[in-house]
């Protein structure tokens, strides 16, 4: 993953969460929880994937360029029943918050 700067910020938990910058060109990266993502996919569609889910498990994606950022669930695991979620604009974000039982859920 290409990791343009790294800093951390709090979640609502009061835990430490790591922020990285990623690019088109990370597409098919797994994702890692506790993590806030700026993607930019300003040269072309992009696709992440979601780690497998875990109890507690949370991460933050934004949508810092003008193509699709499309997020992926592997396995068994669904994002709110589906296999994916889309931010299909600028400036579009999501927040995901797994369990344990195979869900990634869009807060």
């Amino acid at each position: 993953m290409t990791e343009q700067y790294q800093r951390s910020n709090i979640n609502e938990e009061g835990a430490d969460q790591a922020i990285r910058s990623l690019t088109s060109g990370d597409s098919g990266a797994v994702l890692e929880p506790g993590t806030t993502y700026f993607v930019d996919t300003t040269g072309g569609a992009t696709a992440l994937i979601l780690p497998a889910s875990e109890e507690g498990g949370e991460l933050r994606l934004k949508n810092v360029g003008t193509n699709q950022l499309t997020v992926q669930a592997q396995g068994a695991d669904t994002i709110d029943g589906a296999a994916t979620t889309i931010l299909a604009n600028i400036y579009d974000a999501v927040t995901l918050v797994s369990d344990e039982g195979n869900l990634w859920g869009i807060w």
